[in-house]
């Protein structure tokens, strides 16, 4: 009985070995060689106009979602694919069995705590026009406050957490929201997900209100992120969880 999970394992190390194999000429290449002029080019473009450009202070958050806003929406689409395929998958059969209930002193103090730990990823989605961080950071960073919540608790509504119903609505609307934002350059007549150009108030850089449609963005992606993740957990918990 043993055999087929050898040869699985076996043969998922021979197709990595393969595939680093594939890679590794090519990584050998661009290491001898640097980084083409043209590359240079743009990158040195990026960091002369990336502020007056963008309104943005934190360059990366610039080119993620300004220069290349539309990669990045299909990163997003990806995220929320694979959630999808693990909800459609991972349905889970039977019912879960009951967690052991927390003791008093610990759910007071998590209780107590909770609302602060909030503060942080909330901040990272919030500033990642200004300083490192961002909507995809944010959001894993909320994500893992869930799930520690649901771990600690035992279920998602406990302590104020978030309810599967509310987690997909957050899901969607995150999603939604991204794309009808990439909406407002074409009706503006520039271009989809267009920024400045779309009339966007590039603000103050390095100020709250900056960096135009940026920060908007981030906030979608967050809550997309994090919604999408937590949503993945749940998935594969009750699945384990879940009795014959």
């Amino acid at each position: 009985m043993k055999w087929p999970a050898r040869g699985s394992a076996l043969a998922a190390w021979v197709l990595s070995a393969a595939f680093a194999a594939a890679l590794l000429p090519a990584l050998l290449d661009a290491a001898t060689r640097g980084v083409p002029v043209a590359d240079r080019a743009a990158a040195s473009a990026y960091l002369r106009d990336g502020r007056t450009d963008t309104g943005a202070v934190n360059l990366v958050t610039a080119v993620l979602l300004d220069y290349r806003a539309f990669d990045t929406l299909g990163e997003a689409t990806v995220i929320f694919a694979a959630a999808a395929i693990v909800g459609a998958l991972l349905l889970a059969r039977g019912t879960p069995r009951p967690r052991p209930p927390l003791s008093p002193l610990v759910r007071c103090a998590m209780q107590g705590l909770i609302p602060w730990f909030w503060v942080f990823p909330v901040a990272i989605i919030l500033q990642g026009h200004l300083t490192p961080g961002g909507g995809f950071q944010g959001g894993v960073a909320l994500a893992v406050l869930a799930i520690l919540a649901d771990t600690a608790y035992g279920t998602p509504t406990a302590a104020g957490g978030v309810g599967d119903r509310a987690l997909g609505i957050a899901e969607s609307m995150g999603a939604l929201s991204f794309w009808a934002l990439g909406l407002a350059g074409v009706l503006a007549g520039t271009g989809y997900l267009a920024n400045l150009a779309a009339g966007f108030s590039a603000g103050s850089p390095g100020t709250l209100a900056s960096g135009g449609v940026i920060p908007f963005l981030n906030v979608a992606i967050g809550c997309k992120v994090a919604a999408a993740l937590v949503s993945m957990y749940r998935h594969i918990v009750r699945e384990q969880e879940a009795t014959p």
